[in-house]
């Protein structure tokens, strides 16, 4: 989608009132960012991109899920009056596979190595034991750490 960055600064001054309003403006953000950067390096080789994602999952990719209704039930908020909202501490980052036509990741997608310690230390001595519990899911169970940990690797 070509946008040009006036479009994009409009829709990024606009308060949003729900996550599917977040998520575009979230999206948008990064396609001003991606603006701004080739704009600028049209000639100078990338440089190693540093993580400053501090959360184990980036806020845009916890919008866009709760979206899209793709969070598992460690990662929806307990007690909450709406059936499906993200609790945004313990959203974990899905695996994705990088393909060619991907955009490379901006630094606040990408999480340091702390944040990723982080992770799995909350996904061991959180996640793990659930397997015990009763009527757990172990299928689900599986699946989300597989992913999980696959991300992380």
């Amino acid at each position: 989608m070509h946008t040009s960055i006036e479009e994009l600064e409009s829709i990024l001054v606009h308060p949003t009132n729900g996550v599917s309003e977040r998520s575009t403006i979230l999206d948008a953000r990064d396609r001003y960012i991606r603006l701004k950067r080739e704009a600028k390096a049209t000639t100078v080789k990338s440089a190693i991109i540093k993580g400053t994602c501090y959360d184990m999952c980036p806020e845009k990719e916890r919008y866009s899920r709760a979206e899209k209704r793709r969070l598992a039930s460690y990662e929806i908020l307990a007690g909450c009056d709406k059936d499906y909202e993200v609790d945004h501490r313990l959203a974990v980052k899905e695996y994705s596979r990088s393909s060619a036509d991907q955009a490379e990741p901006l630094a606040h997608e990408l999480r340091p190595l702390p944040v990723l310690q982080m992770t799995t230390d909350y996904l061991m001595s959180t996640i793990v034991d659930r397997s015990d519990k009763p009527g757990e899911n172990l299928a689900d169970w599986f699946n989300f750490l597989w992913d999980r940990t696959r991300g992380i690797r």
